[in-house]
């Protein structure tokens, strides 16, 4: 499992969130420009688990809602590039799991994320398990 995450333009900050992940042993992928990360969107989507989106302008946070159609039903960890009430309202377009605040610790978001790659972990062993029982069980 990887968790795909979108920085627009802040080294700081990615380097942050690639410790967080590698300490919870998960690999990453890391987009600085929507259009490598709308490439990314065509291919299959199954190994990504999590998303992270980090983001430094309202434009931005624009442009990655127009997206939306293509970023399926995966949770989002949604970094806006504020906290004023009308760009949480629109980061929660978004449907994101977690909302963290751009000058935070990221503390908060290392514990949310760790859930976050629990649950995505459980599920997939828990489809392998039903496609296994489902094969072994059409063989009797």
């Amino acid at each position: 499992m990887v968790v795909l995450f979108f920085s627009s333009g802040v080294r700081k900050a990615e380097n942050r969130m690639r410790r967080i992940i590698r300490e919870l042993g998960e690999g990453v992928e890391v987009f600085r420009s929507l259009e490598r990360l709308s490439l990314r969107f065509d291919r299959p989507t199954e190994d990504i688990g999590v998303m992270v989106f980090y983001i430094t302008s309202h434009q931005i946070l624009r442009e990655l809602f127009s997206m939306r159609n293509r970023i399926f039903d995966l949770p989002i960890i949604l970094i806006p590039p504020d906290t004023k009430k009308n760009t949480v309202l629109e980061g929660h377009k978004f449907h994101p799991r977690f909302i963290a605040d751009i000058e935070s610790d990221f503390e908060h978001l290392s514990g949310v994320l760790g859930k976050l790659i629990e649950r995505h972990n459980m599920y997939q062993i828990t489809i392998k398990d039903i496609a296994s029982n489902k094969l072994s069980n059409s063989f009797h």
